[in-house]
């Protein structure tokens, strides 16, 4: 299950939930986020580290004045990372670029504690499991550079690789109440992310954005 369909299950099931509880507060959110991914250097570089420009979508709901509930999808954005080599080849400089270039999303459902620091802005402490796909694509120029025919003729400098993983995510949230319904939110979320074959790092993802009380 894709994460996009996961969420769209996950809002149906908190609007499920907020419904037998009356007047509880249930939220719709839309925001901007920055997501920065960092990777400890191996033997070999990951080429993963980078930030990226992306939004998140989700929903949320109070029950009992503290506890709080909520789903949410993420698209990161891509993050890319280019490579120029300069090569001779039989006389003639060749310049090799290569790109990598990574997209991740998320699907979380997420609970915790909720309290307010005053009478218009409010404070969650949130923890959960998340659904996460990470594509991967790596182009070069190279193929085309460097080999000579026939083998050019069925060489390609793309491939691509996609991955999808359970794991924890946390964070915490601070919505400030605008006007009766419209609040304006802001916050962070963090979680590993682990790619085979063996590489192992954490994005973090601030965020701001608007909520919408129903």
């Amino acid at each position: 299950m894709t994460p996009p369909s996961s969420i769209l299950m996950a809002v149906a099931l908190v609007t499920c939930m907020a419904a037998p509880a009356g007047a509880q507060n249930l939220m719709l959110s839309g925001s901007v986020q920055r997501d920065t991914q960092r990777f400890p250097e191996g033997d070999a570089p990951t080429r993963l580290d980078g930030s990226a420009t992306g939004w998140l979508a989700g929903a949320d709901v109070r029950l009992r004045n503290h506890l709080a509930l909520a789903v949410e999808v993420s698209d990161a954005g891509t993050i890319e990372d280019v490579r120029t080599t300069s090569l001779d080849i039989e006389g003639r400089t060749a310049v090799i670029t290569s790109t990598f270039r990574h997209h991740t999303t998320t699907a979380a459902a997420l609970g915790g504690y909720s309290h307010l620091l005053s009478s218009r802005v409010r404070v969650a402490y949130l923890g959960g499991v998340s659904l996460t796909q990470v594509k991967r694509e790596f182009a070069s120029n190279a193929p085309g550079l460097v080999l000579v025919g026939p083998s050019d003729l069925s060489a390609s400098g793309l491939s691509a690789l996609v991955d999808q993983f359970w794991g924890m995510t946390g964070g915490v949230d601070a919505v400030v109440r605008i006007r009766r319904r419209l609040h304006a939110a802001a916050g962070l979320r963090a979680q590993r992310i682990t790619l085979p074959p063996d590489n192992s790092g954490w994005s973090v993802r601030t965020f701001v954005g608007v909520r919408w009380e129903l």
